[in-house]
Order: C-alpha cells, then sequence, then structure tokens
C-alpha cells in the first residue's frame, strides 16, 4: 500500500519526533532513552503513527 508524505503532517508533534527518530535508523529504546521516555509510551506513540499513516512496519514508515 503506497502512502502519501502528505499523510505525516496528520500526526502531533510527538508522533512527527518519533517518526523522524525511526526513520533515523534508532531502534525503540534508543528512541526512549533520548526522549526520557518509556519504551511503553515510545511503543503507543509509533501504534498511533501507524495507524494515522496507514503503514505495517518500521520499513515502511521510513520509506515514507
Amino acid at each position: 500500500m503506497q502512502v502519501q508524505k502528505d499523510t505525516l503532517t496528520a500526526l502531533t508533534r510527538r508522533e512527527n519526533e518519533i517518526a523522524s527518530l525511526v526513520k533515523q535508523s534508532l531502534s525503540t529504546p534508543k528512541i526512549a532513552k533520548k526522549l526520557s521516555f518509556s519504551i511503553r509510551t515510545v511503543e503507543k506513540h509509533l501504534e498511533r503513527v501507524y495507524e494515522k499513516t496507514g503503514v505495517t512496519s518500521r520499513e515502511e514508515l521510513i520509506n515514507l
């Protein structure tokens, strides 16, 4: 499923920040440490990013 790049504009500031860190190939634990969040918080944000963008994996998100 091809998703348009402008889909990222529907994300919150924090969701965009996490999506950007995923695109930099940071792991969930590294993102959590960088943002001083729990791993679970990062996972929840990523779930919402996936829902809003229609992607199902980090690879698809990186390729947006």
